[in-house]
């Protein structure tokens, strides 16, 4: 079984179609929650869960006292 076909969790679906209304992209915020400027409604359980699945990728990230980290998820297929 590879990556892409693991099944996705209807909180999964959900972070996809909030991502393809915001540019195919979800941001992180304090906190570890992920989401766009006007709403963070996931956990970064939901966005590790994506990107185990091939569903995207992180595209930025930051420098923080414990070394770098995401703060970009970008989706593999936008719309």
């Amino acid at each position: 079984m590879t990556n892409a076909s693991l099944k996705l969790s209807e909180t999964m679906i959900a972070a996809i179609k909030f991502a393809h209304t915001h540019e195919g992209k979800l941001e992180r915020f304090p906190g570890g929650f992920w989401g766009a400027s006007d709403a963070a409604p996931f956990g970064t359980k939901t966005v590790e869960g994506l990107l185990s699945r091939g569903q995207g990728t992180y595209t930025k990230w930051k420098e923080g006292k414990n070394g770098q980290f995401p703060i970009e998820f970008t989706l593999a297929r936008p719309r």
